[in-house]
């Protein structure tokens, strides 16, 4: 039998709100959001790797005096992507002082073990390829492009010589790869 009181009751004690569902340790929505600097222009991009495209090149998209990063989130396998390890890297830029620059791999994807990655932390600075090196697809990489105006680097930002800036990006680049492996690689499968 309804009381009176239970329209008055689920005005001031609405239901409760069901249960978030857990979280590892250490990954708080704040940390699973890649963001741009704040008055940074976002652009959503993705592109598609297969048996016909197997590699793909992020050129920035706008010209000027604005400096572009591409923040990578996530690679993962389309849905007619057969029973294979595909493997995704990024090759290094084609520069005469990096002659021994090997690719890297950033993912290594099999439908029944590991269809997708999830990647945080990853900035690169375009140009930027990324190659299917094995399987045949289709992989998907998605994630932002940032373009940040020059005018608003800081003064710190300025006076590191633009060489010494660059090399200070890769070695962190480098580091965020390797963490990024070390979380994403299926236990007792080698790259």
């Amino acid at each position: 039998m309804p009381s009176l009181l239970q329209p008055v009751v689920s005005l001031l004690c609405p239901p409760a709100a069901p249960p978030a569902p857990p979280r590892a340790p250490g990954h708080e929505p704040q940390q699973q959001q890649q963001r741009c600097r704040e008055g940074a222009a976002a652009v959503l991009w993705d592109c598609e790797l297969n048996q016909e495209k197997r590699t793909w090149t992020v050129k920035p998209q706008k010209e000027g005096k604005q400096d572009s990063k591409l923040l990578l989130s996530t690679i993962c396998l389309g849905e007619k992507a057969k029973e294979e390890m595909n493997l995704v890297e990024i090759l290094p830029p084609a520069s005469p002082e990096d002659k021994q620059a090997k690719p890297i791999t950033i993912a290594s994807l099999q439908a029944s073990v590991l269809p997708m990655v999830v990647v945080m932390g990853l900035e690169l600075s375009p140009p930027v390829t990324f190659q299917l090196r094995a399987g045949s697809g289709p992989v998907f990489l998605g994630g932002q492009e940032c373009y940040i105006d020059t005018a608003d680097v800081s003064w710190e930002e300025r006076r590191i010589p633009r060489r010494r800036r660059k090399r200070r990006r890769k070695v962190t680049v480098m580091r965020l790869m390797m963490t990024t492996m070390i979380r994403c690689v299926p236990r007792g499968d080698p790259c």
